[in-house]
């Protein structure tokens, strides 16, 4: 009867130090994972431009990239030049996009004049607006 509590008694220890080493990997694992250390992140998700919120991908505190603003088109941009550039009698030119600053620029013909200036309307891709610009001869020099 000894033996078979001696044996009942080993093995029990033997079950709760496999499960003890088992959870404890688990909990390393956890911590330390591909052998690295977790980090404690700042950021859990970030807002983009676009008002999308990314996440983090995995345990180094890397977010996810933002997606790709999808480019204005001409027709888009000329619907905006008009509403907020153009008044009854002017007209609106060739547009051009510029990749840089993410904008349209259209040519336009306004009843206002400025000396030694050309006027023309600058379609932010960003916030969506428009606004005259005036490139004058004064500001190149």
């Amino acid at each position: 009867m000894q033996t078979i509590k001696k044996i009942i008694s080993w093995a029990l220890v033997i079950a709760v130090a496999i499960y003890t080493g088992i959870v404890g990997m688990r909990i390393y694992q956890f911590y330390f994972p591909a052998g690295g250390f977790r980090a404690a992140c700042v950021q859990e998700t970030k807002t983009c431009e676009d008002g999308t919120v990314v996440e983090r991908i995995n345990h180094t505190c890397e977010l996810a990239p933002c997606p790709e603003p999808e480019k204005m088109t001409e027709d888009v941009a000329r619907e905006v030049a008009v509403k907020e550039c153009i008044k009854e009698g002017e007209t609106l030119g060739e547009g051009e996009y510029d990749e840089d600053s993410r904008r349209w620029q259209f040519d336009v013909e306004l009843k206002e004049k400025r000396k030694d200036c050309e006027p023309v309307c600058l379609v932010s891709e960003k916030n969506k607006n428009a606004k005259v610009n005036w490139n004058c001869e004064e500001a190149k020099k």
